[in-house]
C-alpha cells in the first residue's frame, strides 16, 4: 500500500515550493495534503491497484487453464494405460479355455 502511495506522489524540488507554504499552520497543511490525496494521489493509486488486480486475475486464469490441460493429459494417460491393461487381461482370459483343453 505504501509503495503505491509513494508511486502516486511525484517528487518535487525544494526550491519549487512557494515560500507561503512555510507560513501555513499544521491544520492548513493537513487540509492541503488531504485535498491532494483525495483529488490526485488516491485516484492514481486506485488505477494502479485495478491494473495490478487485472494482471493477477489474468495470471490466475492462465495458471488455471494450464493446470486443467495438465490434468486432462494425465487422465488421458491413465485411461490409455488402463485400456492396455484391460486388453492384456481379456487376451489372457480368452486363452484360458485352450490351456484347459490342452491339459486334459
Amino acid at each position: 500500500m505504501m509503495y503505491l502511495f509513494l508511486q502516486a506522489v511525484p517528487t518535487i524540488q525544494t526550491d519549487a515550493v512557494p515560500p507561503w507554504v512555510g507560513t501555513l499552520s499544521g491544520t492548513a497543511l493537513s487540509g492541503v495534503l488531504l485535498y491532494y490525496l483525495i483529488t490526485n494521489a488516491l485516484p492514481k493509486m486506485q488505477d494502479r491497484f485495478h491494473e495490478a488486480l487485472e494482471k493477477e486475475r489474468e495470471s490466475r486464469e492462465k495458471i488455471a487453464e494450464k493446470t486443467f490441460e495438465e490434468h486432462r493429459e494425465a487422465i488421458k494417460a491413465i485411461i490409455e494405460k488402463d485400456e492396455r491393461h484391460h486388453d492384456r487381461i481379456m487376451a489372457a482370459i480368452e486363452l484360458l479355455p485352450s490351456k484347459f483343453r490342452s491339459q486334459v
